[in-house]
This record gives structure tokens, C-alpha cells and sequence, in this order.
């Protein structure tokens, strides 16, 4: 025998954790819409969208319970993994997307958090795709290449939740309908120390 004991590991490997999060998705619905009504649109990666400022917190109740219930899974998933245990969300940035008929979102990413989310509030089929970019220096041989990207055909009220440094972008929508979401920008502190220095970048 030549080989023996041959062993595998896959290592650094990036993720992407969803979860169905049950609120009202008719409440969030009209809930967006009435911020819309009233925000100005402060569209970053939007084309043909709309976007609003970042906020931390918000009186829509739906959207505020929606809030706390990320941040809550976040903290049971952080627990949950033996790596990852002494940490816990320490502020989580929201913003609402709607990219009308033809609208898309340009390729980008968060800047200095851990991680991003996005919930969906309306999508379907031919309202476009989120996908997600591997962004190492493994993308430039031949075997990262062969998986460089993932395409997510999104689901109607699920959160998903992937690392804060990898680039994404959402494909046209080609429905002719609103396709809504809500992003989340996610920093983590140490449960020992309970303090930290919020960082936003604008550039989302």
C-alpha cells in the first residue's frame, strides 16, 4: 500500500447561516412603507432603488421586534459555537432596501463589521438573486475558482446572515413588483469586556 491514513479538512472555510423569523411580513410591509413615505433616499449600492439611512432602533413596532429577534439569534448561534462563545452582538445597524421593477444593487460590501444580514420582506421568482462573492487569494488558481461565488435564490421571511467582509450584489429584478429587504450591519464585542467603539461605514 502506497497511501495510508490519507486524512481531509477543509479549513477557512466562509458561511452562511438563514433562519425563518416569525413576524408579520404584512406588518413590516406597511410598516417600510411609511418610512418611505417620510425618508429620504440615502441609496449607497441601489440602482433603480431606494434605500434608507441606517438606524439603530425605530417606534414601527413589527420592524423594531424584527430587530431584537436578529440580534437574538445572533447571540444563540455565537453561544452555540465553542469558538465563538465569548461574544455577543454589540450594536446592529438596520436599513430598508426596495429595488423597484429593473432595480439592482451594485456589487459592494460593509466595511469594518463581523457580520452582515438580510431579511426578505417581498421576493419571488424573477425578482433577482442575492449573491455572494469569495473574496482570498484562492479565487485566483484553478481550484478557487471552481467555487468563487454562490448565488442565493432567496426565501420570503427568512433572515440569512453571512461574515461582514465578503462582497455581494443582488441581480436585476425582473418582476414587476417591489423587491424589498432589510440589511443589518452586525459588530461583535467580547462578553468580558462589555465595551466597545461603534464604527459605521457609509459605504454600503
Amino acid at each position: 500500500m502506497i497511501f495510508s491514513d490519507t486524512l481531509y479538512d477543509k479549513i477557512f472555510a466562509d458561511f452562511l447561516i438563514s433562519t425563518k423569523i416569525n413576524v408579520s411580513l404584512k406588518k413590516i410591509k406597511d410598516e417600510i412603507y411609511e418610512i418611505k413615505n417620510t425618508s429620504r433616499n440615502d441609496t449607497r449600492s441601489g440602482r433603480n432603488s431606494f434605500q434608507t439611512p441606517s438606524r439603530e432602533n425605530t417606534d414601527k413596532k413589527e420592524l423594531q421586534k424584527l430587530k431584537n429577534y436578529v440580534v437574538r439569534f445572533i447571540n444563540e448561534f455565537l453561544n452555540g459555537d465553542e469558538k465563538l462563545k465569548d461574544l455577543e452582538v454589540d450594536w446592529c445597524y438596520w436599513w430598508i432596501n426596495i429595488n423597484a421593477p429593473n432595480g439592482y444593487n451594485v456589487i459592494h460590501q460593509h466595511g469594518n463589521v463581523e457580520f452582515v444580514g438580510n431579511f426578505y420582506v417581498q421576493t419571488g421568482k424573477d425578482y433577482g438573486l442575492f449573491e455572494v462573492l469569495r473574496n482570498d487569494g484562492s479565487v485566483y488558481n484553478k481550484i478557487g475558482v471552481r467555487d468563487a461565488y454562490f448565488k442565493c435564490d432567496c426565501e420570503l421571511g427568512r433572515f440569512y446572515l453571512l461574515p461582514g467582509h465578503l462582497w455581494h450584489y443582488v441581480s436585476n429584478n425582473y418582476s414587476d413588483e417591489d423587491r424589498i429587504s432589510i440589511s443589518y450591519n452586525i459588530a461583535l464585542k467580547s462578553k468580558s469586556s462589555r465595551k466597545s467603539k461603534p464604527y459605521l461605514n457609509k459605504l454600503k
